[in-house]
């Protein structure tokens, strides 16, 4: 069997879009109240431990969300309560149907632990959903985020 040659139609792999199936984050919560939420964050086929809420306005409500992929910014300037784990990001999300919550996003979990409604990915799993997120193009990140559970 000969390697595939790459021909003068061959686009490189930062044009590539994924399907939008393939395109979506889901939060699964697998734990607490409308107050406070744990669970999981699935991305490309991995998990990652989060939370949601314990402050303001709580957790995150079920439903859809849009996921604002060119508008995530990453780096030590975030404030700590977007730093854990070695690494800063913060990606925004905004529900879908539902406008009466701004400012949500995903990002670690710093600082004392909970969230303001984000979804607070873990210490212990925060840089490894970044170098996930990272190593995808921009085109295949996920532009749609699922929240369920109890």
């Amino acid at each position: 069997m000969r390697p595939a040659q790459l021909g003068p139609t061959a686009q490189p792999q930062c044009w590539y879009h994924a399907p939008q199936e393939l395109r979506m984050f889901k939060f699964v919560k697998t734990s607490g109240n409308d107050t406070r939420a744990e669970g999981l964050l699935y991305l490309n086929g991995k998990t990652f431990a989060a939370v949601s809420g314990g402050y303001g306005n709580g957790a995150l409500s079920n439903g859809s969300y849009s996921v604002k992929v060119t508008r995530a910014v990453e780096g030590k300037h975030l404030k700590s309560g977007f730093q854990a784990g070695g690494v800063g990001f913060f990606i925004p999300i905004e529900h879908t149907s539902d406008s009466s919550r701004s400012g949500l996003g995903i990002h670690p979990d710093g600082n004392k632990p909970g969230t303001l409604g984000c979804i607070g990915i873990s210490a212990k799993d925060a840089s490894n959903f970044l170098k996930a997120w990272t190593r995808m193009s921009l085109g295949s990140r996920p532009t749609k985020l699922i929240v369920s559970g109890p």
